[in-house]
């Protein structure tokens, strides 16, 4: 009589099994990990504006590419995305500079670049 360990170690359907979920396990592992990029048209907002004129010349949208792991990318709302500039850090001969906290981003998401690049 066989032992049952010997009869799962020499059992071609458990091998097959087994090598079925290692790789789906490894696929997980390192789809996580891949970073991604995504471009999105986005509106610029600002606040604090009561008592500055802003300049005509600022656009109302912005295009952003966002990098960050897929499933993080995924789970954004573009939506309601849009970048928050408080005006009273506006200086008429400085161009704007966005980051992250602007758009009220996640952690593992970064912001790569935006168009147009002058603000300001």
């Amino acid at each position: 009589m066989t032992s049952l360990s010997t009869l799962i170690f020499t059992n071609r359907h458990v091998h097959k099994i087994a090598a079925l979920c290692i790789g789906i396990a490894t696929w997980s592992m390192i789809s996580n990990l891949h970073e991604s990029t995504v471009e999105a048209t986005i509106p610029l907002c600002f606040y604090n504006t009561e008592s500055i004129s802003l300049n005509s010349s600022l656009p109302q949208n912005i295009t952003v590419i966002l990098a960050g792991p897929r499933q993080a990318l995924r789970a954004i709302d573009y939506t309601t995305l849009a970048a928050h500039v408080d005006a009273q850090t506006l200086h008429p001969h400085k161009p704007l500079i966005l980051t992250e906290e602007q758009l009220f981003l996640p952690k593992p998401i970064k912001l790569v670049y935006y168009i147009p690049i002058n603000l300001g």
